[in-house]
């Protein structure tokens, strides 16, 4: 990982607060810093909401299974190690039962749209998504935000 570094400087009074607040200004704004680098270029803790992103992104627009699908599971470990540094306990204790659960399965990415789509109707994670979707605060909606903002020297300098 690359040594401690900011992504770039944001200029406050030129953000978009359309239907925003200025945290959710930063912190949207620090997300598109970050997904303009290489994952090698973020520093770790970067890289772990970046993950974090992607991961709770993934499961609120198609669940588990989509998040398997689209990321693998190579970065679940990661994230479950991040979760109950941002408080997000509820989402960790589903992932965790959701990783142990995919390690059960012969595959966990489907290798044709076909076979993605049984997967689905068979509703491997169904009960876990329907959870995480109750779970309290959310990732994205408020613990992301409030961390990054909480440190954000780790990511930017502010104008």
């Amino acid at each position: 990982m690359a040594e401690s570094k900011i992504l770039g400087k944001i200029k406050t009074s030129q953000l978009p607060l359309l239907d925003s607040t200025l945290e959710l200004a930063i912190f949207d704004e620090i997300l598109s810093l970050m997904f303009q680098r290489n994952e090698t270029e973020l520093t770790d803790n970067q890289l772990n909401v970046l993950l974090t992103f992607i991961y709770d992104s993934e499961v609120l627009n198609g669940g588990h299974l989509q998040y398997f699908q689209n990321q693998g599971s190579e970065n679940i470990r990661r994230i479950l190690d991040f979760l109950p540094t941002i408080g997000a306990e509820c989402q960790k204790e589903i992932l965790t039962k959701v990783f142990e659960k995919s390690q059960e399965l012969p595959e966990v990415a489907a290798e044709t749209f076909e076979q993605f789509h049984e997967r689905v109707m068979k509703g491997e994670f169904f009960n876990f998504d329907m959870a995480y979707y109750k779970c309290s605060p959310e990732i994205v909606g408020e613990l992301l935000p409030q961390y990054v903002n909480q440190n954000l020297s780790a990511f930017v300098e502010i104008e």
